[in-house]
């Protein structure tokens, strides 16, 4: 989070209005984390230890994705060029398969999720499978540099 803010992709955390169907989201434009307030109330997670998980989680989570921002709208900005020369290579009353770029950017997107997925369970002490795996394997590769590193070289 640290370096998310240092990179300036970071300004703010806020919540979501109540009824909201999601955990939380980065909105680029804003510069924010936003979290479901309905977190704070959600059947299930009375208990402070299980609410403060899912909210690092989503934290952590949102995190990567203002992490990899600049990455995104690379890819964005690169597809939208490749499908607006198709079509404007096509000409009226012409036709263009832009498959292979939105093909591109759906790639991209799986592996931004991915990526943000990863920095969810990398946040310090929080209890899920990655983390009790390598507790479990020590000197595994699995262990050997960071997951959200080894997601970016991929």
């Amino acid at each position: 989070m640290n370096q998310a803010i240092e990179a300036g992709q970071l300004r703010h955390i806020r919540l979501t209005p109540t009824g909201v169907n999601e955990g939380g989201h980065y909105d680029s434009h804003e510069k924010a984390i936003y979290v479901s307030v309905d977190t704070f109330t959600k059947p299930g997670l009375e208990e402070p230890r299980r609410r403060i998980d899912v909210i690092t989680g989503t934290l952590g989570h949102e995190t990567g994705h203002a992490l990899n921002t600049a990455e995104s709208r690379k890819t964005l900005h690169f597809v939208a060029a490749q499908i607006t020369e198709e079509i404007r290579a096509a000409g009226p009353g012409g036709s263009a398969d832009v498959t292979p770029h939105f093909s591109l950017y759906q790639r991209a997107a799986r592996r931004d999720e991915a990526i943000a997925e990863v920095e969810g369970l990398e946040c310090p002490g929080q209890p899920h499978p990655i983390h009790q795996w390598r507790n479990n394997h020590p000197g595994s590769d699995a262990g050997a540099g960071s997951s959200h590193n080894q997601l970016r070289q991929a």
